[in-house]
């Protein structure tokens, strides 16, 4: 009895060895854009995107091994968050001052936030098909994809909002 025990512990932590380092992969470096401040990363299946503080957005479509950029109709080459929203299939990113939106992967950009009047956008939170931004001087949302934005502060003890999410039917900031 006590040596199948020991046979069974052995083969338990044997199978736990193996399948524990199955689930921690390695890191493989990959050739870099350029050298900057990075601030952000987004992907679907097909493109992995790097927004930049400086530089602005680079897309790769072959594991890091090559890089181009993609800022036209970006007004600003300061990136501060990049997302995919796979229920729309579009990536957004922000400036401080503006979100954009690209139904290109990247190839364009469109300012959807021209009646948001902020200059220090910190993130950017879709749900479904409603989009949130943090900013220092609070919280937005529009439901009408980025051409109205209303305030939603009610609650908020700080105008100062640096994240937003939801989770089920709640937003948190």
């Amino acid at each position: 009895m006590k040596t199948n025990f020991q046979l069974i512990t052995k083969v338990l932590f044997v199978t736990y060895l193996l399948n524990s380092s199955l689930l921690f992969s390695q890191w493989v470096i990959t050739n870099a854009p350029v050298s900057c401040e990075y601030t952000s990363l987004a992907a679907n299946s097909q493109y992995l995107f790097v927004a930049s503080s400086d530089s602005g957005i680079y897309r790769t479509s072959d594991d890091g091994e090559s890089w181009v950029k993609v800022n036209n109709g970006l007004s600003s080459l300061s990136i501060g968050y990049i997302m995919y929203h796979p229920i729309d299939g579009h990536f957004y990113c922000t400036s401080h001052e503006k979100v954009y939106k690209s139904t290109d992967f990247g190839d364009s950009w469109i300012n959807i936030s021209p009646s948001l009047s902020v200059s220090d956008i910190r993130h950017l939170h879709i749900k479904d098909s409603i989009l949130f931004v943090s900013t220092y001087s609070g919280a937005y949302r529009s439901t009408d994809g980025g051409a109205h934005w209303e305030p939603i502060n009610n609650g908020l003890t700080s105008p100062h909002v640096f994240v937003i999410k939801h989770k089920d039917n709640f937003l948190f900031a």
